[in-house]
C-alpha cells in the first residue's frame, strides 16, 4: 500500500471516530494519546499559583508541599476514562503503602461538580483522594502549567468535555516532577516511585 493511501486511511478513520464521539456529548475525550510510560522530568517545573475548593476547604500550592501527589483532570459525569484512571491510581497508592502519596482529582466541570459532589464521588475509590474544582480560568492556568489542557463544547448543561489523560506527579516541594499515562503497569510504576520517595526522605 502506498504512503498516500495509508495516510488517507488514517484520516478517514480519525474523521469517523470524531463523528461517533460527537454523538455522545457527555463523554470524556482524551486530548492526547501518547505512550503510557512513566516519565521523570530532568528539570522539575513550578506550578501556577492556584486556590481551588474541596469538600474540606481550600486547596492551594502550599497544600501540595510535604507529600507526593498524583494529579489528574476529569469530571464526575465522565463514564469511562476518569473512573478507570482513579481506580488505577487507588491501586497504585495501595501498592505504594505510603501516606505521603496522595491523589488530586481536579474537576474541569465546575458548573456541575460542586466540592460536596466531588467529595462524595472520590470516596468511592478509597482514601487519600481529594476532589477539587474552582473557576475555569484558574483551572485552565493550573492545567497549562502542568502541560495539560481541557475543552468544553456544546451547552453548559450537557457539555462535551475533552481533557488530557496525563497524570501529573508532583513532588513534596510542590514542583512538577514527572508524568504518568493511564494504562500504566501498577507494579512497575510503584517500584520507580518508591525509589523517588526514598530519595526524598
Amino acid at each position: 500500500m502506498s504512503r498516500s493511501l495509508a495516510a488517507g486511511g488514517v484520516i478517514a478513520l480519525a474523521i469517523a471516530c470524531g463523528l461517533v464521539l460527537s454523538q455522545h456529548p457527555s463523554q470524556s475525550v482524551p486530548l492526547d494519546t501518547q505512550n503510557t510510560a512513566l516519565e521523570w522530568l530532568a528539570d522539575p517545573r513550578p506550578i501556577a499559583k492556584f486556590t481551588l475548593s474541596s469538600g474540606a476547604g481550600d486547596v492551594t500550592n502550599d497544600s501540595l508541599k510535604g507529600h507526593w501527589h498524583f494529579l489528574v483532570l476529569g469530571f464526575t459525569h465522565c463514564p469511562d476514562l476518569c473512573p478507570t484512571t482513579l481506580t488505577e491510581l487507588a491501586r497504585l497508592r495501595t501498592t505504594l503503602a505510603d501516606e505521603r502519596a496522595r491523589v488530586l482529582f481536579v474537576s474541569v466541570d465546575p458548573d456541575r461538580d460542586s466540592p460536596a459532589r466531588l467529595a462524595g464521588y472520590v470516596e468511592f475509590f478509597g482514601t487519600g483522594i481529594t476532589g477539587i474544582t474552582g473557576e475555569k480560568p484558574q483551572l485552565k492556568r493550573l492545567a497549562n502549567s502542568l502541560g495539560m489542557d481541557f475543552r468544553h463544547d456544546g451547552a453548559t448543561t450537557f457539555p462535551r468535555i475533552s481533557h488530557s489523560p496525563t497524570i501529573a506527579l508532583i513532588g513534596p516541594d510542590g514542583y512538577l516532577r514527572g508524568r504518568l499515562r493511564p494504562g500504566f503497569d501498577v507494579q512497575k510504576a510503584a517500584r520507580e516511585i518508591i525509589l523517588q520517595l526514598r530519595a526524598a526522605s
